[in-house]
């Protein structure tokens, strides 16, 4: 129901979903968000305490996945319909189970305390932020790309 909703986003340790509307009722709450699936790719969570893991895109044309500078230099970044994607010969690929995985472990990690960010993560975290140009939709956020995730498509920052 309605106000089962707003009651459990409310009262959650932190919200895992994606770009719904109902995770933002959940930051209204103060609730970090754990943010699967994020499309379109320049899209993160907006506050500090929120965590972040965007979609991959797979080139039809290149039979691969783009990488991070392509996505961001070529504008796919910021495709919000679907017809785009098509268009360019992209297929959106959701996240799978260990990143979504990952994801909550950091998200647990971080709320008890636990969590440790290396040179190494930080570094990656530089690298990924530094796609973002003013005007995109989170150019400036606090928020964090979750360290696993950043690890693991580590060959997508420097392609």
């Amino acid at each position: 129901s309605a106000r089962m909703d707003v009651f459990l986003c409310a009262r959650a340790r932190f919200f895992l979903g994606c770009t719904s509307g109902l995770a933002f009722l959940a930051s209204i709450f103060g609730v970090p968000i754990a943010h699967a699936n994020m499309i379109p790719v320049e899209t993160l969570g907006v506050r500090y305490c929120d965590l972040s893991i965007p979609k991959k895109l797979w080139s039809t044309r290149l039979k691969r996945y783009l990488s991070f500078k392509e996505i961001f230099e070529k504008g796919h970044s910021g495709y919000f319909f679907s017809h785009q994607y098509i268009d360019a010969g992209i297929r959106v690929d959701e996240n799978d189970a260990n990143d979504i995985l990952d994801l909550v472990l950091e998200m647990l990690s971080r709320l008890n305390g636990l969590h440790v960010e290396t040179e190494d993560d930080s570094a990656l975290q530089n690298a990924y932020k530094g796609f973002f140009l003013s005007g995109h939709y989170s150019s400036g956020t606090t928020s964090r790309i979750c360290a696993a995730y950043l690890r693991r498509y580590r060959e997508f920052l420097i392609e």
